[in-house]
């Protein structure tokens, strides 16, 4: 059995404890073959969108390869029908996950923009947009600027994984409005899959062939580079990056072993090693009004 247990504050993937970085953790791998996978909730306090999508997509790919997964909510009440609301136990059951029954309680879901959802092309894409767009007007007290950018971010970083991640699962998203103690608004546009990860896609392109994950993330995220190789593309996580960083504003993508954190203060997107690999792609943004 290989048992995953999650931090008090488990924000993003790579807060997972360093012990768990051995190649074999990577469910795509042939050799990643232990009889059951418990996902250990329990201890968590907080648990962000980019956490809850690294449990959804890591436990699609556990389940694809046909090994029994189970995954342990947290003790903490408000935490766990908090995710409830989300949607996050219901997908996991959805893919034939075993979670504790004490994760079915009701909860207010009136933070939830749009509830996880997977999809798998730019069609599926473009109606989540035009929904979560829907409620935000009708929910939310968002000038009209800020709403186009928090569902063009979702729709650009939707379009990325249903055209490029080649993922077998499909990808998944959420967009969640919070309200932190210091006052106004932030929101979560999180996207993530289990595909082939930004550096193969990268590689597709003849004239891109980044060695590492962490500079094929800092190469993705310059303008007009993709691994399609046109020159009409590589402008949307380029205008993502643009709109970011003026405004206070917080953006993540951790792919393979590289990842990248970018706020306010950052002059240029640094990409890093990560010793927690993410088996496909991960993209974030949290916008603070």
């Amino acid at each position: 059995m290989l048992e995953i247990r999650a931090p008090r504050h488990f924000d993003v993937p790579g807060r997972l404890f360093p012990r768990l970085a051995r190649r074999y953790q990577d469910p795509r791998k042939d050799d990643f073959t232990p009889d059951e996978v418990v996902i250990d909730l329990r201890d968590c306090a907080t648990l962000d969108p980019p956490a809850a999508l690294w449990c959804v997509v890591y436990a699609s790919l556990v389940r694809l390869k046909g090994i029994g997964c189970r995954v342990e909510p947290p003790d903490d009440a408000a935490l766990c029908a908090e995710l409830a609301a989300q949607g996050l136990f219901s997908m996991l059951e959805e893919m034939g996950v075993s979670v504790d029954a004490r994760a079915s309680g009701t909860a207010n879901g009136s933070q939830i923009i749009m509830t996880l959802q997977r999809f798998s092309d730019v069609s599926e894409v473009e109606q989540l947009a035009d929904d979560a767009l829907e409620c935000l007007s009708a929910d939310k007290p968002v000038a009209g600027n800020l709403s186009a950018l928090i569902l063009n971010t979702f729709a650009e970083l939707g379009n990325n994984a249903a055209e490029h991640a080649a993922s077998p699962t499909g990808a998944f998203g959420m967009v969640q409005s919070y309200e932190p103690p210091s006052g106004g608004m932030q929101f979560w546009c999180t996207v993530a899959d289990g595909g082939i990860g930004i550096r193969a896609s990268l590689a597709r392109n003849p004239a891109l062939k980044p060695r590492y994950d962490r500079t094929a993330i800092e190469e993705a995220l310059k303008e007009l580079v993709t691994g399609t190789g046109s020159s009409h593309r590589g402008l949307g996580l380029f205008g993502i990056v643009e709109d970011m960083r003026p405004h206070g504003h917080e953006f993540i993508i951790h792919s393979g072993t590289g990842i990248m954190h970018l706020r306010e203060e950052d002059s240029d997107p640094v990409a890093q090693q990560c010793p927690i690999l993410f088996p496909g792609t991960l993209a974030g943004a949290r916008i603070s009004l």
